[in-house]
């Protein structure tokens, strides 16, 4: 199977914030000036379980 296909992709509105669990968006960090976060937990499925 393309393992492209199986990568999370998070999305706000029209932009990517991040790829799964490779890279967030630079618009997205987390800095110093920072006031509000969204914490997401992912937990992977195991393909066995479906």
């Amino acid at each position: 199977m393309d393992e492209k296909k199986q990568v999370p992709v998070l999305i706000s509105g029209d932009e990517i914030a991040a790829v799964l669990p490779y890279r967030i968006s630079e618009h997205f960090k987390v800095e110093e000036n920072t006031k509000k976060i969204l914490r997401i937990r992912w937990k992977q499925r195991d393909p066995e379980v479906g």
